[in-house]
Order: structure tokens, then C-alpha cells, then sequence
């Protein structure tokens, strides 16, 4: 333990003696931010943070946001479409630098700028764990039957219990649901986590006190019945209402691919909304997502499920 402990501190110490990062307190960010060259002009006042900022398969990220902040000032860039950001002009001096984006750890570490230096980085982000809250789901068929459910990920609570062959229920067209011992449920209940991240590059921007006003919109648009999408608002704008603003993607192919269900017989409709949602201190820009691919229309045999995700996290900033 002593021997590591010293070589600990060589790295530290070699680190400062080396390197204008300053590394604070997480040996994490050691193996995700790289100095890839420093180089200074003579006679030049400011200095400049250039860099790229990558995903764990070295694949671009843009629209991420690079903050650079002290007491006297701030900077901020976005990366392009090639993960690529610079800031100039930038007064000599420590600064505090934070990395974020849509659905990756954020980043927080300390950098030296030297007057006419110009730092490039290499900037690799880590994927954060999604976890899905209340995914509710509704059968309703167009005559009572028999019908099996059976969900392809972790789970971490159901309610009623998910047996291991899957739920099997008696659905009425109305949509109340009854067990073998004859148990009545007017839904199937889970929370649990995904196979696979889901990392949104379009969405919408919302004010927080906007947020009911835009949810009655949207489920509306996407297909929700009056219910369904009460029963949603009810949960999830508690959550979101007091943020300054928040972003909202709502996703359903992706989500069809992580978590994957499978109900017998076949339904003719299948409604699924997992909203992927983060707060925002202030208005940013990001991609308007296009909402037409995701509007079905209810026929015959109909299954709607709804939930979301929801962290300080999981969003840029």
C-alpha cells in the first residue's frame, strides 16, 4: 500500500511539473483527458484552448459543451460536428474546466493557461447508466383474452411480480387486467435498466414553468389518451416544473431496441414513449427533434407503455 501510495504522488507531482492540467481529487479524469500539444507564441498575452472531444470508441461528439471559469471570467464553446471546440482570447491564469454532454459523466478538472500558450486536448467522455423510472403498461385488446408479456433487460421492481416465464393477465378492452387468482390491475408496473445507453442528439428545450403545457401537447400528438398521459404529467412534472429549463426527447425506436417486449398474441398497435429528460441552468441550442415518425394511430389491439429517465447528469449544461 506505501509503495502505491508514493507512486501516487510521483504522478501528481509529475503532473504539475509537466502539464497545465490539474488534476483534482478523481484519478478517473487522468485516463480521459490528454495533453496532445502545448505550444506558445512569444509576445502574445492570451492563450488558447483548443481540442476534441471523443466518446470510449474514439467517435466524435458534437454539441458538447466546454466551460472555462474563474472568478473574473467564464468561457464557453460547443463542439462541432467533428467533436472539435476552441476558445481564445483567454487571460493567463487558472481556470476551472468542465466537459459536458448528452448522456456522459461529467467532466471537472483544473487547467494553467500561460500567456501566448495554445493547449490542444483530447478529450474522452464516459457513458453515464440510464435507469428507467415507472415504464407503466396498458393492453387493451378488442375483446377479452389472455395475454403475455415478457421484457428483455434487468429489472429492478414490478409490480405485480414479473414470474420468470413473464407476466400472463386476462385483459378487457377497457384496459383492466386480472391475474390467475383473479387480482385486477389497470396496469403492469416496472422499473429497471436498459441493455444498451440511449444517447439523444435532438430534442426540445423547455422553461420550466412551460413544461405541462408542452407534455399535454406532445403525448397528445404522440398518442396518449387523455388518461395515459394525465397519469404521466402527474409523475414527472413534480420532477421538472422548477428547473429553469429543461430538455425532453422522447424516444421510441432506440428505445424499442434496448428494451425490448414482447406480447402475445401479436398487438396491431404498439405505442411505446420513454422520455429522456436532464435540467438546464440556462437556454441552450440543440436540434428541434422531428416528432412525425413517432405518431401512431390506435387500431385493433393496442399496447401503450410510457416512462423516462431523468438525471442532473445526463444532460449538457
Amino acid at each position: 500500500m506505501r509503495k502505491i501510495a508514493v507512486y501516487i504522488i510521483l504522478i501528481y507531482s509529475f503532473l504539475y511539473a509537466c502539464s497545465p492540467l490539474r488534476i483534482k481529487d478523481d484519478l478517473e479524469v487522468l485516463e480521459q483527458i490528454k495533453v496532445v500539444k502545448v505550444s506558445t507564441e512569444k509576445d502574445v498575452e492570451q492563450a488558447t484552448l483548443k481540442g476534441t472531444v471523443l466518446e470510449k470508441e474514439l467517435s466524435a461528439l458534437p454539441f458538447g459543451r466546454i466551460t472555462l471559469s474563474n472568478k473574473e471570467k467564464s468561457f464557453s464553446a460547443s463542439t462541432d460536428v467533428e467533436g472539435k471546440f476552441k476558445i481564445q482570447s483567454i487571460p493567463a491564469g487558472f481556470y476551472s474546466l468542465k466537459v459536458e454532454y448528452t448522456g456522459f459523466k461529467i467532466i471537472n478538472t483544473t487547467i494553467k493557461l500561460k500567456e501566448g500558450q495554445t493547449v490542444d486536448l483530447e478529450i474522452t467522455l464516459k457513458e453515464i447508466e440510464i435507469h428507467l423510472e415507472k415504464p407503466i403498461i396498458y393492453l387493451y385488446p378488442t375483446s377479452k383474452q389472455k395475454i403475455s408479456v415478457n421484457y428483455d433487460g434487468e429489472l429492478e421492481f414490478t409490480y405485480p411480480k414479473y414470474p420468470k416465464t413473464g407476466w400472463e393477465v386476462t385483459a378487457d378492452p377497457d384496459g383492466t387486467l386480472s391475474d390467475k387468482d383473479g387480482k385486477e390491475y389497470y396496469a403492469l408496473f416496472w422499473e429497471g435498466k436498459p441493455n444498451k445507453e440511449i444517447i439523444p442528439t435532438t430534442g426540445f428545450v423547455v422553461a420550466g414553468d412551460q413544461t405541462a403545457e408542452f407534455l399535454e401537447d406532445k403525448l397528445a400528438y404522440l398518442g396518449l389518451n387523455r388518461k395515459e398521459a394525465n397519469e404521466f404529467i402527474v409523475y414527472w412534472l413534480p420532477k421538472m416544473e422548477k428547473n429553469a429549463f429543461n430538455l425532453i426527447h422522447f424516444s421510441s425506436s432506440e428505445y424499442e431496441e434496448i428494451a425490448k417486449l414482447t406480447v402475445k398474441p401479436t398487438p396491431e398497435t404498439i405505442i411505446r414513449i420513454m422520455m429522456i429528460t436532464g435540467p438546464l441552468e440556462h437556454k441552450i441550442n440543440f436540434p428541434i427533434q422531428d416528432l412525425n415518425p413517432l405518431k401512431k394511430e390506435r387500431k385493433g389491439f393496442t399496447v401503450v407503455e410510457w416512462g423516462g429517465s431523468i438525471s442532473s447528469n445526463n444532460f449538457i449544461n
